[in-house]
């Protein structure tokens, strides 16, 4: 404000992960990734490209988004190479939809978070999957209730494409570096 900038200044507030702080009986990060770790803050201010200051959208995105978005902002162009997908869309007030799903790894496995289900597959192959629309959703592992038996293999099925992409879009970006 000081310096005059903060009308034409891009500011956003994120962070790597949360922390359980006591949920699921644990406090700190890490695995399986529980909304209380995996959930994080993507708050934008920037005066002049905000259409409807003050609104919450809806949307997931991840860690990778971040940086083709503050790219886009400042019109320079995203290299293909990068993972990511802007969100000034959203910023702009234009319609967005966000991704399909949230993808988190560690060296304990990996899981996906989609608007309904957090599916989640350890290093040894335990799954979990926790229905977060149901009653006491993000508490009670439906992977071996048959009910969820569809749902179970459409997010597996979901993690694989995931996984699969994740590793032409490195090939990709191996080839342009090149």
């Amino acid at each position: 404000d000081e310096l005059g900038l903060a009308e034409n200044t891009l500011v956003i507030f994120t962070s790597d992960h949360g922390e359980y702080l006591g949920e699921h009986l644990r406090y700190g990060k890490g695995w399986p990734g529980h909304d209380a770790s995996s959930r994080v803050p993507f708050i934008v201010r920037w005066p002049e490209g905000v259409d409807g200051p003050g609104r919450t959208v809806e949307g997931i995105v991840e860690a990778v988004d971040l940086v083709p978005t503050i790219l886009e902002c400042a019109d320079v162009q995203v290299p293909p190479h990068l993972l990511g997908e802007s969100v000034r869309p959203a910023l702009a007030g234009r319609e967005f939809e966000g991704r399909e799903s949230a993808l988190l790894e560690t060296h304990l496995g990996t899981a996906i978070r989609t608007d309904r289900y957090r599916y989640a597959i350890d290093g040894d192959g335990e799954e979990s999957l926790f229905d977060l629309d149901a009653d006491f959703g993000a508490y009670r592992d439906v992977a071996d209730d048959p009910d969820y038996g569809v749902a179970l293999g459409e997010l597996r099925h979901h993690l694989l494409d995931r996984l699969v992409g994740l590793n032409i879009d490195s090939e990709r970006k191996r080839e342009w570096r090149s």
